[in-house]
């Protein structure tokens, strides 16, 4: 073979050579940026809680142990001893997992009273729900509509948010009775019902909107109410009966929605039934577009005891924690219990005693 055959051949190999590294670099081009293959990565990464949700770092899928505190709401019977200061009780607890078992203690030593003086026609510090967002803890007043930081070292609330009713144009204020944190913002919702008017005629949809609240404080109104009317649709409620909504929360790791409503009735509110039959029984979840809905029956299901306030154990966000409570005039109760996502019984629900706790939240072991 002559010389210039051989650099003839050398050639050609050379251009192969390019051709199969261009053709391989095309393909795996492509490769990358298939959404089927990213979406596999993406499910390998394991799950690590944003800035928002900080407080719940410090567990992990393996924690056994956490700690959790919840807030009072005993309405008008929240008066001190003088019947002149509005209290709100602040108790903290333990849950632990001992084999498949969950128990909780109340770590009754740790609590405390808080006074606030901001008052709506005489009533205030009725705190309805409880939330870490960017590491501090924030109360919600369904009375007043103002969200309180909570400062547990000094034991004091300090306002920092005052929402009104509706679309933000009300003169009277918004009713937080839910919130719940989606990736970098916060949710907090009403009840989710019709509102009656002075002559007991429904007139009003305040409670079917929601408010938006970014770290800086700023919030927007967002009408929820196609939302809400899903729910009464797949529980088969309609006007003049309601579903009353206090328990909401939202899996960041599994990207999906769980409302469970407080109430729920297929007949025109009445105090004594409300009070005593109407609880929830059911529990709603929703993809993240509120698409695909599923519902599930709470397997300790009590007529006279309804949801109050739901979260979702960190990293194990197949299982709810829950607070239920009771009241008819003044007598109140409230009990912790724990359930998965099929509506089974984790952990037997326990009385948490005679006062009206709505809002709970798992915070770090060492606050």
């Amino acid at each position: 073979m002559n010389k210039k055959t051989i650099l003839k051949v050398i050639s050609y190999a050379v251009a192969l050579i390019f051709l199969v590294i261009a053709f391989t670099t095309v393909l795996l081009i492509m490769f990358l940026n298939d959404d089927r293959y990213n979406s596999r990565l993406k499910e390998k990464e394991p799950f690590t809680y944003g800035d928002s949700m900080a407080g719940y770092r410090q567990y992990s899928p393996e924690s056994k142990v956490f700690q959790v505190i919840f807030v009072s709401d005993n309405d008008k019977y929240n008066l001190d001893s003088t019947k002149k200061q509005h209290i709100c009780k602040v108790h903290f607890g333990m849950l632990f997992k001992e084999k498949d078992e969950w128990k909780f203690n109340e770590s009754v030593s740790k609590g405390f009273d808080v006074v606030s003086n901001y008052l709506y026609k005489t009533r205030g510090n009725e705190m309805s729900e409880i939330i870490s967002f960017y590491d501090k803890l924030f109360v919600f007043d369904d009375k007043t509509g103002i969200g309180h930081q909570l400062d547990i070292k000094n034991k004091k609330f300090y306002a920092r948010v005052i929402m009104a009713d509706g679309n933000g144009t009300s003169d009277s204020a918004f009713k937080p009775e839910w919130a719940t944190i989606v990736d970098d913002t916060l949710y907090l919702g009403s009840q989710g019902l019709d509102s009656l008017n002075v002559d007991g005629v429904i007139g009003r949809s305040n409670k079917y909107y929601i408010q938006k609240v970014k770290k800086n404080g700023v919030y927007e109104a967002v009408d929820f109410s196609f939302v809400y009317k899903t729910i009464d649709n797949l529980l088969g409620v309609s006007s003049p009966g309601y579903t009353s909504m206090e328990a909401v929360v939202f899996s960041n790791v599994n990207r999906k929605w769980y409302f469970a409503p407080r109430k729920i009735s297929n007949i025109a509110y009445n105090e004594t039934y409300d009070n005593l039959y109407a609880s929830g029984k059911y529990v709603v979840e929703f993809d993240e577009n509120f698409q695909n809905p599923r519902v599930f029956t709470d397997s300790q299901f009590n007529k006279s005891h309804g949801f109050s306030s739901i979260k979702l154990i960190p990293y194990q966000e197949d299982v709810i924690l829950y607070l239920k409570t009771f009241e008819n005039e003044d007598k109140l109760e409230t009990f912790i219990g724990m359930m998965n996502l099929e509506g089974k019984s984790l952990m037997k629900e326990k009385s948490l005693g005679a006062n009206k706790f709505e809002g709970i939240e798992i915070i770090p072991l060492d606050i």
